[in-house]
């Protein structure tokens, strides 16, 4: 029998790591790792969620990027005494070698892969996967609270992410922040269609003074004061999202196949399977066929 093992990051000392991305980013291994087990009926080994994080804390930010006590253990899954010996004693064979791996041998997933490549077709899984691991499941009631399955998600990534240069996000430069102006255009050019009264969340690492803006724009709202996995489960049931070019938009994205609107430059990948579902805008473009879709899928029941 052989094992499935996501690797997180470079010190991972198995109860806790140093360092590592954030949550987004974390997430690709342990996709390919849960897709790996399914298919090839591989024990899964969890990974070590826990971090040590400076920066996050050094900055300020609201998320500090620890990741404690955010997930348990599935029934199925290698724990315990047994986890611990199997990743101290087994050999471990990268995922790129799975070929060569053999009887009682760990393969271990890392870092980001291709990214959503070959997860296009299991989204419904890792979502119902990673509800399952919640130590606490407030995602129902929280849903509940935002009515995100009537309401315009907004992701708003600062944090860490380099200062605005719109000409390299339009390149397709990654980790930038996006004018808060164009999240304003894109909220305001939405509405239009779908109806000046349609409630706006707003997700963000940002201060509010930052978001200033977008903030004082009619029916919108901050949403705050739940961790990150719980972040990108809520957003993931809005019936549109505004994202940011972070990885922990493509998750929301990609989760709920939420109808997203990215900002040039920055729709880099196909996460959701249904056509006309995933547009790039820029102020002043014609939203009509893009909100036509959402509509229709309204009508559908979302389905």
């Amino acid at each position: 029998m052989e094992f499935c093992y996501p690797k997180l990051s470079k010190w991972d000392f198995l109860y806790f790591r140093l360092g590592g991305p954030g949550l987004g980013n974390l997430l690709f291994p342990w996709a390919r790792a849960k897709l790996l087990a399914r298919q090839h009926g591989y024990q899964f080994v969890p990974p070590t969620w826990p971090q040590l994080k400076l920066g996050p804390l050094m900055r300020g930010e609201i998320d500090n990027r620890s990741y404690f006590s955010l997930f348990r253990a599935l029934p199925t899954e290698v724990t315990g005494l047994r986890r611990l010996l199997t990743l101290l004693f087994r050999n471990r064979v990268p995922e790129q070698m799975l070929a060569r791996a053999g009887q009682g041998d760990v393969i271990e997933t890392s870092g980001l892969g291709q990214l959503f490549e070959g997860l296009l077709d299991h989204s419904k899984y890792l979502r119902e996967e990673l509800m399952a691991m919640l130590v606490v499941n407030r995602v129902p009631q929280l849903e509940r609270a935002c009515d995100g399955a009537a309401s315009i998600a907004v992701h708003v990534r600062y944090g860490d992410f380099s200062d605005v240069d719109q000409q390299l996000s339009k390149g397709g430069g990654a980790n930038r922040r996006q004018p808060i102006e164009w999240y304003v255009a894109a909220v305001e050019a939405i509405r239009k269609y779908l109806g000046e009264n349609t409630q706006v969340n707003v997700f963000s690492d940002a201060e509010d003074r930052e978001l200033a803006p977008l903030l004082a724009l009619y029916k919108v709202r901050r949403v705050q004061g739940n961790n990150a996995i719980e972040d990108i489960l809520l957003i993931s049931n809005h019936k549109v999202l505004i994202a940011s070019g972070s990885t922990f938009s493509m998750w929301a994205s990609f989760l709920g196949q939420v109808p997203t609107i990215w900002f040039p430059g920055q729709m880099k990948f196909r996460l959701v399977k249904k056509c006309g579902h995933e547009t790039e805008y820029e102020p002043g473009d014609d939203v009509r066929p893009f909100c036509s879709c959402i509509a229709q899928a309204s009508e559908r029941g979302g389905e």
